[in-house]
């Protein structure tokens, strides 16, 4: 019975085997079902596109916002170790001066939303913190002190 209906849909001729399969009668696609396929597929393409450069774009901001951190934590190690090791501390508002470990006069400041360090009294100075980072405010407050 199989081998009956495989028979009927394969004739053989001098050329070669011929079927009676055709793709006459719907086989094809319309323009209609071809712009919808085209239009599917570009919507697909546009959402990647979109969410890669989501990702990128996020990816980029992270990567700043750690950046910003780190600064921001070796700028206070920095100045915590030198602090532990000083002496005949002094402060007012936004300014902190001390003799560090080395004998040397030290003054931490808050200027123009950067923190700057002076290693000669406070006759020179010089950014501690990165051009990226912003200080809004900075407070030494002493204690323990006779």
């Amino acid at each position: 019975m199989g081998k009956t209906k495989l028979n009927n849909l394969f004739k053989i001729s001098k050329k070669g085997y011929k079927s009676n399969l055709s793709l006459k009668g719907g086989g094809g696609l319309t323009m209609i079902e071809s712009i919808v396929a085209i239009g599917i597929f570009s919507l697909v393409v546009v959402m990647v596109v979109g969410i890669f450069v989501l990702a990128i774009t996020t990816q980029r901001h992270i990567t700043a916002l750690k950046n910003v951190d780190d600064n921001i934590r070796f700028t206070l190690e920095s100045m915590t170790r030198e602090i532990k090791t000083g002496k005949n501390f002094s402060s007012s508002a936004s300014l902190l001066s001390f003799l560090n470990a080395r004998g040397e006069s030290v003054v931490y400041r808050l200027n123009a939303s950067t923190i700057e360090k002076s290693s000669d009294g406070g006759t020179n100075y010089s950014a501690v913190t990165g051009s990226e980072v912003t200080i809004n405010y900075l407070n030494f407050y002493l204690s323990g002190q006779a």
